[in-house]
Formats: structure tokens, sequence, C-alpha cells
């Protein structure tokens, strides 16, 4: 697999500005299907620096709600109005 099929994007946090100042430590967005050994040739490879350990995490992705939408759209197909009033159709 192709480094640039591995390393998907770097992370920005407060938390990744904090270790990179202090530990010289960084966080990527890798592919789910990539090994450590992987992911360390990758970075090695791409920023030409030696890399030292590799940790990795999985994250869940956030639920993003869409309810607001939903119950709007439903309230103006049924001929009201989400904010209470009636509405009108011509």
């Amino acid at each position: 697999m192709e480094y640039q099929n591995i390393i998907i994007k770097p992370l920005f946090t407060e938390k990744m500005s904090i270790l990179q100042a202090s530990q010289r430590k960084y966080a990527f967005q890798v592919s789910q299907f990539s090994n450590k050994i992987e992911i360390k040739k990758a970075v090695q490879k791409k920023f030409d620096v030696e890399v030292e350990k590799v940790a990795t995490m999985n994250r869940k992705g956030k639920i993003r709600q869409m309810t607001v939408l939903v119950v709007e759209e439903l309230l103006e197909h049924q001929g009201r109005n989400p904010h209470g009033s009636v509405l009108l159709s011509h």
C-alpha cells in the first residue's frame, strides 16, 4: 500500500499542539486497514524522518442528529408551520 493511501490527514487539536511542542509527537488519521509497520514506513517516507514509536487507536465518529430538519419537513408536508402557525397552500 502506498503512503498516499495510508496517511489520510494530520490531526490538529489543542492537545496535539502541546504534544508537538513538548514531546515532538504528531498525530495522523490513517487508513483503518494499515498496521503499525506500514504507518511507520509511510511517515518516514513522506516526511523523511526517523520514527521511534507508533501508537494507534480506533475512534468512533460522532453521530450527527438531523431530527430538527426532519421534523420541520414533516410538519410542512402535513400543512403545518413548524413554528406553530398554519401554512396555507395555494
